[in-house]
């Protein structure tokens, strides 16, 4: 959870990143749009100003503009500053040598200067620093200082400086940051932008204004020299061709200020370059207009507009060498005036099937890269190119690629922005779902978001079997017959991407060495797509920090080269989110199975402490052990030295004639490791253990042996089996080790309670003895007649062995042996009674020992 929370900072931050962008981004259109081609450069860097101190964290913006005849800087337009302020500084100039004094190389950041107060250099005396707002300090190490300084000086194309801006008072009291200047780098290349446009505009104002008034001079003359009209008629039409070509070259300026501010208006890349090209045929008065552009393949044709010959065909032509083509390569603007009179592209079958005597092929830069190009061909030649001509097409390619750029930024803002609340959805919905249904959102976002994927399909990793095993399939011809594959690893493109942990896009899918499947597999994979093949697919790998879940696999049936890095990179950020949440919910659901398993083994224990009698606690403890850990079938052996005998058994039909079969340890290799090891024993698959007879085919995969240790001994051993193979994990061997050691425990307390037990009765029954003893001491000092004792002692003998007769033999002095008494006396029996030589009184009477037997039928003596 701490993580996701760390990560849901981290996208918040880059939301908030991105919403900085695309506000600045907003603030420049939509200062953009309120500059009009009229309106006062003043009143235009006022605009901009506004939009500056709205973007950014500054709130006073102050711009100035350099005279470029002079070098004076000339305070114009400001935000934040008082009216009265403002124009004292605007009554106040400065040079220009002298600002740069302070823009050392250690100031920079990206195009701006940040002159922290306590590192100023020092300057001439009239470099003018202005506190114009109080401002508290923080106590912060990168706290704004009312004397600090940050700067974006303005340069035209050739470099020449036009202007500054200067940013005080941040609203948040801290030192800029690259990210903060961002904004300001673009803003700065827009005002540049706005300065040079506006002088370039006076500049053909004034000679607008010249030249009428020259005519107008012209045609005063005219009317007070009839007496010179072949003179002034000729002159007159030299001025007439000058006017001419002013007005020509007028026109060529408001065109191009057309097209920019057309372009401008355009939302993506693929509308401005059509629009760029639609309005270069329009408003240059062109015949044929051509847009093209650098893709991933080469060079491509977007646009073919105008009036195309009958029967031409520029697609066919285009990957011959031509202006465009060259245009896209080299990144350089093409003017030819007349093609007849260009060796280079005089011959050119693309110019020749269109009929093309002028063209103008004009580039899109962005990142320093042509990008796309615009060839604009006429039917006839062109007029003669001027330098002013030259520089309007140029800034018509250089417009051009910045507003393209911006959009370009805007598109990536806008897509990242979709890509982060998508994220962020996608999050939210993984919340609370079992792992099933996260497996569902996935794909189904996966689809949703790569228009490309026609299906889609994810499988994981079963380590039981060994291979992955798909658990959705999504918009298959049979989905079911997808969900029967199993892939191992590094076998097929699954295989490959799990075994190699790394995201695949393959852009031709050769099935039959991409998917080396079994027979049955391939089978089922070709019911599942109804018998069409992918043609081109994406594999992510679903990865912890830890380990790889599983992959991803999107497919495309039509397209080859359908999935994009884009594509690759949001599929990451996808199955990111969903390995964290199926690690979140694994946590989970083993954190609820083991608090079930401690609460089974808690009651389990309870129960065995709760006996002291190893009978009982052999019948109920493979009982207890089931509801702590599952099993098919266990057997319960109890060691008596070297031998094992089965004391209880459960889950086989024959549980009661299990029960008392001896083994010796040592005729067990299984047994005998236990006991010499003291260690739990596991067979993953009993299949490929040498231990177990091969003879037939083994019911349950799984076996695990837990030894019981008391005393540092093993007194019995639990054999647990599993149909499952591999069933058994470190955790389960963990739970059961506990179990056993209480099980040993309380086996162990029963044995003892039970020793206990026997020597008190053993005591009991001496006390008893000892007492009948002395009873019969008594008794026997108080009596002197032989009959009379031998009857006490006999009927004592009795009571104290439990018999059911007692006889007494005495042997006389010729060594006779006759029956004296016997309890209890019968009537046809009357003592004393001879009996024959019997060798067994013989041996007792030489031996004074004791004789005993468990049968009398079996002593041929008797």
């Amino acid at each position: 959870a701490l993580g996701n929370f760390q990560r849901f900072q981290v996208q918040e931050q880059l939301n908030q990143e991105l919403n900085l962008r695309s506000d600045t981004m907003t603030r420049l259109f939509e200062s953009s749009r309120l500059h009009a081609t009229e309106q006062p450069l003043e009143k235009s860097l006022e605009t901009m100003a506004q939009a500056i101190a709205e973007a950014t964290s500054f709130e006073i913006v102050l711009m100035s503009v350099i005279d470029t005849e002079t070098g004076l800087q000339r305070r114009v337009a400001s935000t934040g500053i008082l009216a009265d302020n403002l124009e004292e500084l605007k009554l106040q100039q400065q040079p220009w040598s002298d600002v740069q004094q302070l823009l050392l190389d250690e100031f920079k950041m990206g195009s701006g200067y940040f002159i922290p107060h306590d590192q100023r250099p020092l300057a001439s005396a009239e470099v003018q620093l202005v506190t114009l707002r109080p401002q508290e300090q923080a106590d912060l190490t990168n706290a704004w200082h009312l004397d600090d300084a940050l700067l974006f000086p303005l340069f035209d194309n050739e470099k020449n400086p036009i202007g500054i801006i200067s940013l005080d008072a941040p609203r948040h009291g801290l030192r800029p940051t690259p990210l903060m200047l961002e904004p300001l780098e673009i803003f700065a290349s827009q005002a540049s932008l706005i300065i040079q446009s506006t002088y370039r505009l006076a500049s053909y104002k004034s000679q607008v204004e010249t030249l009428s008034t020259s005519l107008k001079r012209q045609e005063q003359l005219f009317s007070n020299s009839q007496n010179h009209l072949p003179i002034l008629l000729h002159k007159d039409l030299e001025q007439m061709i000058a006017i001419r070509n002013l007005e020509r070259r007028a026109r060529r300026i408001r065109a191009g200020l057309d097209i920019i501010e057309t372009i401008n208006r355009q939302v993506d890349a693929q509308s401005a370059l059509k629009a760029l090209g639609r309005e270069m045929l329009t408003q240059l008065e062109m015949s044929i207009s051509i847009v093209a552009e650098n893709s991933e393949e080469g060079p491509r044709l977007l646009h073919v507009l105008g009036n195309i010959p009958a029967g031409a065909n520029p697609e066919s032509l285009f990957g011959q060498r031509n202006p465009l083509r060259h245009c896209l390569q080299t990144g350089e603007a093409l003017l030819i005036m007349n093609t007849e009179e260009d060796d280079t592209w005089r011959d050119s079958a693309l110019l020749t099937v269109l009929r093309g005597k002028g063209l103008i092929c004009l580039p899109i830069i962005l990142e320093g890269k042509p990008v796309a190009a615009i060839m604009a061909i006429s039917h006839e030649p062109l007029p003669s190119l001027t330098d002013e001509d030259r520089q309007v097409y140029l800034q018509i390619s250089r417009q051009g690629s910045i507003i393209l750029q911006n959009i370009s930024l805007l598109s990536g803002t806008r897509r990242r922005l979709s890509e982060v609340n998508l994220l962020l959805d996608f999050s939210r919905q993984l919340s609370g779902l079992d792992p099933a249904s996260i497996l569902k959102a996935l794909v189904d976002s996966a689809l949703r978001v790569v228009t490309s994927a026609h299906a889609g399909a994810i499988v994981l990793w079963n380590a039981s079997e060994a291979c992955l095993i798909p658990r959705v399939a999504v918009n298959y011809a049979n989905d079911d017959s997808l969900m029967g594959i199993r892939y191992r690893a590094g076998e097929a493109l699954p295989g490959q991407v799990f075994a190699e942990n790394k995201s695949m896009r393959v852009d031709e899918v050769q099935f039959a060495s991409d998917y080396n499947l079994p027979a049955e597999h391939l089978e089922r994979y070709r019911e599942a797509t109804a018998g069409r093949l992918p043609v081109s697919s994406i594999l992510i790998p679903i990865q912890t920090s830890e380990q790889v879940l599983g992959v991803l696999v999107l497919d495309n049936f039509n397209t080859t080269g359908a999935f994009s890095q884009d594509d690759e990179n949001l599929l990451l950020s996808l199955t990111q989110q969903v390995a964290l949440s199926l690690e979140n919910t694994s946590l989970v659901q083993d954190s609820q199975e083991r608090a079930v398993q401690l609460q089974a083994l808690t009651d389990a224990s309870a129960m065995l402490t709760a006996s002291l009698k190893t009978g009982d606690l052999v019948s109920i403890l493979l009982a207890q052990l089931k509801t702590v850990l599952p099993y098919e079938t266990a057997i319960l052996w109890l060691r008596e030295k070297d031998q094992l005998s089965v004391v209880a058994a459960n889950g086989f039909p024959d549980n009661e004639q299990r029960v008392g079969i001896r083994v010796a340890v040592e005729e067990s290799a299984l047994l005998a490791e236990m006991i010499q090891t003291s260690h739990v024993l596991v067979v993953a698959d009993v299949r490929s253990d040498e231990r177990f007879p091969a003879l037939v085919e083994a019911e349950r995969l799984s076996w695990m042996g837990i030894p019981l240790i008391s005393n540092n001994q093993v007194s019995g051993v639990i054999a647990l089996e599993k149909t499952e193979a591999n069933y058994y994990t470190p955790e389960q061997i963990q739970l059961v080790t506990t179990f056993a050691s209480q099980a040993a425990v309380a086996l162990e307390n029963a044995s003892l309670y039970e020793e206990s037990l026997r020597r008190a009765t053993e005591l009991d029954r001496r006390s008893q003895r000892l007492a009948q003893l002395n009873h019969l001491s008594s008794e026997l000092s108080g009596s002197l007649s032989e009959e009379q004792i031998l009857r006490l002692t006999a009927e004592e003998l009795r009571q104290a062995l439990v018999g059911d007769k007692v006889s007494v033999v005495m042997f006389d002095r010729f060594k006779q042996s006759h029956v004296q008494v016997t309890l209890p006396e019968t009537g046809d029996m009357v003592a004393p009674i001879l009996l024959p030589k019997v060798p067994l009184f013989d041996r007792l009477e030489e031996s004074l020992g004791v004789f005993s037997t468990e049968s009398v039928a079996q002593e041929s003596e008797l």
